[in-house]
């Protein structure tokens, strides 16, 4: 399966086992979105081909936003729960 950035959302194909990233993204959510098709089934893994420069410098900052936004979900302490609030009118 090769696809364009629509594939970050949406697809649920259980088989992926690979995914080959041949652009960067700023955005820590979009990545985690990107890299979360692989892996459901079985083991996967992600290879993201880099530029050196602005491309790695890019991917670098995405990384150290992808840690501190999975720090911050990983403090219970960080949500506040309201059970009686319906999700749906």
């Amino acid at each position: 399966l090769v696809c364009t950035c629509i594939g970050e959302e949406g697809l649920d194909i259980g088989e992926v086992d690979l995914i080959v990233n041949y652009d960067t993204l700023r955005s820590p959510i979009r990545m985690i979105q990107r890299t979360g098709r692989t892996g459901r089934a079985r083991d996967g893994r992600v290879v993201c081909l880099i530029a050196e420069g602005q491309e790695q410098r890019t991917f670098e900052q995405s990384k150290q936003a992808e840690k501190t936004l999975m720090r911050a979900l990983e403090k219970k302490s960080n949500f506040v729960m309201h059970p009686d609030s319906l999700l749906f009118p």
